[in-house]
């Protein structure tokens, strides 16, 4: 969340773009705040989720010139997330490559990283998506594309998030994700994982997050750890799966070295391996 003073100082003022001197492409300036070229474009476009920008900026997307401006101003740390499909801490997380090259996050995902198949968020997998859809992520525009595709549920957007189980337990307590601009998987990033709704059968990010000191007490930094760290390192994902247990059982996807949770989603349980227990 960013801190109130944060958001004061920087909602309610208008400002004047004034490119900087000298040719090509060239960031803006607002007042004494440089804005990277590209970034108003992004606030605007569809990776952004208006409901985020304005409980965060106190802006809209036709307000992108000010929002980019706001947005700057912040020191880089306390940036916000402004879309349910990217998560700025967890792609620094997973491609620490881009961590010293003073681009954002955001407008280094806009503007290289869709293209290069990088994950924005611990359950959006652009290789995993094409790997199920060829083709579907190829062309122009992969992050409206991307968009597209979660918003519709046209793809299955991780091994680790199974819609029908997201689904069925919504029907259970009497509710359905709506089709206001998004679907299933929207849904879940945004009420059901907080609300303590899992994203498959046999993973608790909650239950993760209670059962293990080391990681941060948050339902998505949780998810994140587990996706990055905890399946490789063979933790229990809920009491439906022990991953210990799953290696121990079949070593040869503990020599392949396979996290375990995910051998058994995308292959072990086609195989009819068992889930839980020790031999």
């Amino acid at each position: 969340m960013v801190p109130g003073d944060f958001l004061r100082a920087g909602c309610g003022l208008k400002w004047r773009l004034v490119a900087e001197d000298g040719p090509g492409t060239v960031p803006g300036r607002m007042g004494d705040c440089v804005i990277e070229s590209n970034l108003p474009a992004i606030l605007a476009g569809p990776l952004i989720h208006e409901a985020l920008l304005l409980r965060r900026c106190g802006l809209r997307k036709d307000q992108a010139l000010a929002a980019a401006a706001f947005y700057t101003r912040l020191p880089p740390e306390y940036r916000p997330d402004l879309s349910f499909y990217f998560d700025r801490h967890f792609y620094l997380e997973a491609h620490p490559d881009i961590t010293g090259s003073g681009t954002d996050p955001l407008v280094h995902f806009v503007e290289h990283g869709a293209a290069e198949g990088r994950m924005p968020h611990p359950l959006i997998d652009p290789r995993f998506i094409e790997a199920q859809r060829p083709g579907i992520l190829a062309g122009e525009d992969p992050v409206r594309q991307l968009c597209d595709a979660l918003d519709q549920d046209r793809v299955q957007p991780s091994a680790y998030f199974d819609p029908a189980h997201y689904a069925a337990q919504l029907a259970r307590r009497g509710l359905e994700a709506g089709t206001a601009g998004g679907g299933l998987f929207r849904h879940f990033l945004a009420e059901g994982l907080a609300a303590g709704l899992r994203p498959n059968p046999f993973l608790d990010p909650i239950g993760y997050v209670r059962a293990h000191a080391d990681v941060p007490l948050d339902a998505l930094r949780g998810l994140a750890h587990f996706i990055r760290q905890g399946d490789a390192e063979g933790r229990r994902a809920s009491d439906a799966f022990d991953g210990r247990a799953y290696l121990e059982r079949y070593p040869d996807v503990q020599a392949a070295q396979v996290p375990a949770l995910l051998h058994f989603l995308t292959i072990g349980r086609q195989e009819g391996r068992i889930a839980t227990g020790r031999r």
